[in-house]
């Protein structure tokens, strides 16, 4: 806690927002904010805990209760001892609980946390790097990149400096004054980006309520501001949370070109994630043996074809198939049919990656050259899902499990649960960067028996140096325009060497 709560409940948050003049508001978010960003790129949970600064989610949410309570009638501050009042808010909104949850409900809303929660942790640079794949991809069967341009008229390089620029400036202590510097920038530098990243408080409030309209629900829903990150209100812009600019210029970014565009989406799923993931765990140089898709015959008339990507590391074989899944909006809002809907779509998932161990690898196509036999002792599967939806496992393992007439507790049952995985992207990146093995992480994980868990565990403590090459390039370009664009500033007069 922040502290002891004597100001107001949740429901009283937005009234008593109407006492303050939206700069104010806007100003103490991003003060906050400001404290989350980090130079690593990610938010440091143990620094938040230490300064006792408030959680990125429930600022978020406190922006979405501040642009909402348009009838601004006073000009009431947070300065100096009025700033209790703003951290009493903040403790009604970490102390907000939705009434009359039954377990159905309770395991909804833990998802909705988990999806507002655990992206702050995951590392900006490694969202950068993916993103940059994905949307500077251009081949014969798909152009991303002409996509992008089309749609907000410069390439996604002018959005990932421009991230990278204030991910990196805002991770100096708030007692620099940086404001005018940023303003500069965004103006001077990065027009286009700025244009497409900001949005007025009116048609905030319009996206906002095609998402809900129930203020109850603020804490849990996606919210505007993970789009767009720059806010108009009487000729001003304001810059609440630039904690989130890591998802204004990554994932956001992918949503909008392919919203209402399914044939993108779908090439992108198929091919782009595909590639991105073959590239990925073959710079990792973890593998002994490395393939991609291969085809074979499923029967005199059909051809099969394998998971996206097929491995093997001394005795041990990992299949792994990439999904384009992202959460839904209606599981941000607790919707019971989005939740029950996603739990048979990744139940369907698994069924997949079971067939295809069970049925056809090693017996149907085996592209390996070592002779090792396969058993299922020694065959792992992965489905690598874009974004994860935190759906708690074992509803999609007894999903799976229903649909191939497994019994729960079951020899096949366990097997499955061990040796077939769900894990994001962002979870595949983790270990490949450092080369650490996945198939390594796998065998750990059933030996202590945490099938059920999100992730694929902890890294190994004695490897954590970056080992591809390409990310490694891409770090050192970001840094060199970085400094170019510093040196701008300086040749400008903007900043003093």
């Amino acid at each position: 806690m922040l502290g002891e709560n004597h100001y107001c409940t949740y429901g009283d948050i937005g009234r008593i927002l109407n006492r303050y003049c939206f700069e104010e508001k806007m100003r103490i978010c991003h003060k906050y904010s400001h404290k989350l960003v980090d130079v690593n790129g990610a938010i440091n949970v143990e620094k938040m805990l230490r300064l006792r600064i408030p959680y990125p989610w429930e600022l978020e949410t406190f922006v979405l209760l501040a642009i909402t309570s348009n009838k601004e009638y006073n000009n009431n501050n947070f300065d100096g001892k009025e700033e209790k009042k703003f951290i009493h808010m903040i403790n009604a909104i970490r102390n907000y609980v939705p009434k009359n949850l039954d377990e159905n409900g309770l395991a909804m809303m833990l998802v909705s946390l988990g999806l507002n929660q655990f992206y702050p942790q995951e590392c900006f640079y490694y969202r950068l790097f993916k993103y940059s794949y994905i949307l500077n991809y251009k081949s014969e069967n798909v152009d991303v990149q002409k996509c992008f341009v089309d749609k907000f008229g410069v390439g996604f390089n002018e959005f990932m400096e421009l991230g990278y620029f204030l991910n990196t400036i805002y991770s100096i202590p708030d007692k620099v004054n940086i404001n005018n510097i940023v303003n500069y920038v965004l103006n001077e530098f990065y027009p286009n980006a700025y244009s497409a990243l900001s949005i007025t408080r009116d048609e905030y409030i319009r996206q906002l309520k095609l998402v809900t309209d129930k203020p109850e629900l603020y804490i849990y829903c996606l919210r505007p501001s993970y789009t767009y990150a720059f806010i108009q209100e009487n000729n001003y812009v304001y810059f609440p949370l630039p904690h989130l600019i890591k998802r204004n210029v990554s994932s956001s970014l992918l949503y909008r070109i392919t919203q209402n565009n399914d044939s993108l989406r779908q090439k992108i799923g198929k091919e782009v994630l595909e590639n991105y993931l073959y590239e990925l765990l073959k710079n990792s140089m973890s593998y002994d043996e490395i393939f991609k898709e291969v085809d074979y015959e499923e029967s005199k008339k059909d051809t099969g074809k394998s998971l996206d990507v097929l491995l093997r590391e001394k005795d041990q074989y990992l299949l792994i198939d990439s999904k384009s899944s992202v959460p839904s909006i209606g599981l941000r809002v607790m919707d019971k049919r989005s939740f029950d809907k996603t739990i048979d779509i990744m139940g369907k998932i698994i069924v997949q990656v079971y067939n295809q161990l069970t049925k056809a690898f090693g017996i149907k196509y085996n592209p390996f050259i070592s002779d090792i036999k396969i058993t299922r002792e020694n065959t792992w599967g992965i489905a690598a899902i874009l974004e994860d939806n935190y759906i708690p496992r074992h509803l999609i393992y007894e999903n799976a499990a229903q649909k191939l007439k497994i019994e729960s507790g079951s020899s096949a049952y366990i097997w499955m649960s061990n040796h077939i995985k769900i894990v994001s992207f962002y979870d595949i990146e983790r270990f490949s960067l450092i080369g650490a093995s996945i198939i390594e992480a796998l065998i750990d994980q059933e030996k202590r028996g945490e099938y059920n868990s999100f992730s694929l565990g902890e890294l190994p403590h004695c490897q954590r140096t970056i080992v591809n090459q390409e990310y490694l390039r891409f770090r050192e370009d970001n840094s060199k325009r970085f400094l170019k664009t510093v040196n701008k500033l300086c040749d400008m007069g903007v900043i003093t060497r």
